[in-house]
């Protein structure tokens, strides 16, 4: 930069240069947590105590202190004047060190700044290609939009709920969990008026279908939809609608889901937008074929792709690319996957997790090749009950060589099911046909 500051960089990870442009190592990735934490807090200044207990949520408040002087200690060798150790506060000195990729939070747009800040982090998300050997970038993401949102819970709570709604792919990806615990005392500090409150309570239950044991997401995203029907929020009514259907189908109730998306489609096809409208219509193939419909549904879906713009929607149409490639692998047409997995490729939207995780099971099936399910198992992004985890081990069971090895996986993938709420649907035991626990 030639300016004689020091740099802190986020955008593809957090990175720290020194004034002549060398980048610095870290020592640790809570130091780079730490960093993050202190870049993304408006006035980029915090106290001991907040700081430890957002960085160290699960340890008591005597430990979670002794790990953030252990993290302080190993910044103190590395002669950075512009991190301020009072001796109750942490700080940047901004004067000192130059913030890329960070917007001033200070001022009445700081609610509206909350979001932009983050957006570095979201597109981490979205672009990454993220390995197990690269599973560290995730975590330090992870904990530091985590910590964010605790902070603004504890501080401007509707900032909590602006930022959020940006974040889906934490929500679904990273910590469904403390999300969902984040956003109970958002809601609760929050006026129900609010527009954002329909999108915190469709969060909520999102969260809440992926880690599903906590229970309670049909509830809040019923809610939501009545909200989304107050302020006319069509985005929003579209949303929680897709996600009630998801919610019939883990349950084992497709046809209940394609009624429900039925109706959904007649109430929005006039008034939603392209996008939504091919959400939904894919929706409507999703359930068709989880209740044995594979030819109606695989129609749906082609339908749903065929209007979806690779260029004005790149990710959504990389999605639901990769989604029809592994039903067509599923449902008998391996050449038609494999053409799709192979367009999806050309794409850079193909290295967002989802679309990535799918494209794996998708080929995986169409070409008879279980090691490929072995980076949809080791993921950072898939959690012992998530759907890609079973589906990995699935496939791992119908291939396998040998009886043991077949057992063992199919152990695997019924235990994941009991513990997700997943049930078994017509398309599940269509796949699954010659093992009897699917019938």
């Amino acid at each position: 930069m030639g300016n004689g500051k020091w740099r802190i960089e986020i955008g593809s990870d957090l990175g720290v240069f020194s004034p002549d442009g060398q980048p610095c190592e870290l020592p640790s990735r809570k130091v780079k947590s730490l960093l993050a934490f202190l870049a993304l807090t408006p006035g980029h200044s915090a106290s001991r105590s907040s700081i430890a207990a957002n960085l160290w949520p699960s340890a008591k408040k005597d430990a979670a202190r002794l790990s953030l002087r252990q993290t302080l200690h190993l910044c103190r060798p590395l002669g950075w004047p512009w991190l301020v150790m009072g001796r109750t506060e942490l700080s940047l000195d901004t004067d000192a060190v130059e913030l890329v990729g960070i917007e001033d939070t200070h001022g009445a747009g700081r609610t509206g700044a909350l979001k932009e800040l983050t957006e570095p982090f979201f597109e981490r998300f979205r672009l990454a290609a993220f390995t197990p050997s690269q599973s560290g970038n995730f975590e330090d993401a992870a904990e530091s939009l985590v910590a964010v949102l605790r902070w603004c819970v504890e501080n401007r709570p509707r900032a909590a709920l602006d930022t959020v709604r940006a974040c889906t792919e934490l929500v679904h990806a990273a910590r469904p969990t403390a999300i969902s615990e984040i956003l109970n005392e958002c809601l609760n500090k929050t006026p129900t008026s609010t527009p954002n409150y329909g999108w915190g309570l469709f969060h909520r239950g999102a969260a809440r279908s992926v880690d599903i044991v906590s229970g309670g997401a049909e509830k809040d995203l019923r809610l939501a939809q009545e909200l989304a029907i107050q302020h006319k929020d069509l985005a929003l009514f579209v949303e929680a609608s897709f996600y009630l259907a998801a919610l019939q189908i883990l349950r084992g109730s497709p046809d209940i889901a394609i009624k429900e998306m039925d109706r959904i489609y007649e109430i929005t096809s006039k008034r939603g937008s392209m996008a939504q409208n091919t959400r939904l219509k894919h929706g409507q193939g999703l359930c068709l074929i989880h209740a044995g419909h594979f030819t109606k549904g695989l129609r749906e879906m082609r339908t749903a792709l065929a209007s979806c713009d690779p260029v004005s929607t790149p990710y959504e149409y990389a999605y639901l690319a990769a989604n029809l490639a592994w039903f067509e692998s599923t449902c008998g047409k391996p050449e038609s996957a494999l053409k799709l997995v192979e367009r999806v490729r050309t794409m850079p939207q193909h290295r967002h997790w989802r679309t990535r995780m799918t494209c794996l099971l998708a080929e995986s099936a169409a070409t008879h090749n279980s090691e490929l399910c072995q980076e949809v198992l080791t993921s950072p992004f898939t959690g012992p009950s998530s759907g890609f985890r079973i589906y990995a081990w699935e496939i791992k069971a119908v291939l396998a060589r040998n009886a043991r090895s077949r057992a063992d996986n199919l152990e695997k993938a019924l235990e994941a099911r009991k513990r997700g709420f997943l049930a078994i649907t017509a398309w599940d035991r269509h796949r699954m046909k010659a093992f009897p626990e699917y019938r």
